[in-house]
């Protein structure tokens, strides 16, 4: 997965999901904020939305390594293309 350094898109967009993780973390701080979709695959217009998911690990890390949670298709999606902010 990438990190939005990586990202290789505007100043203020990553200046804009930057703050929005500031604001998430600020309430949660173990809380992750990932951007996912057509704008994370680089593949997105201006019209487009920008799809953005909180975690905040209600469940353990380990979940997400056993066999079932290896096979939850939004986790799967967004570790396939997510950008982690």
């Amino acid at each position: 997965m990438k990190r939005l350094s990586e990202w290789p898109h505007g100043t203020s967009e990553k200046k804009l999901l930057e703050r929005c993780r500031n604001i998430v973390t600020g309430i949660e701080p173990e809380a992750e904020v990932f951007l996912y979709g057509s704008r994370a695959r680089g593949e997105a217009g201006q019209e487009y939305e920008s799809d953005v998911i909180l975690s905040v690990h209600i469940y353990e890390k380990s979940f997400f390594q056993s066999p079932l949670g290896q096979v939850m298709p939004l986790f799967n999606h967004v570790r396939a293309e997510g950008i982690r902010i």
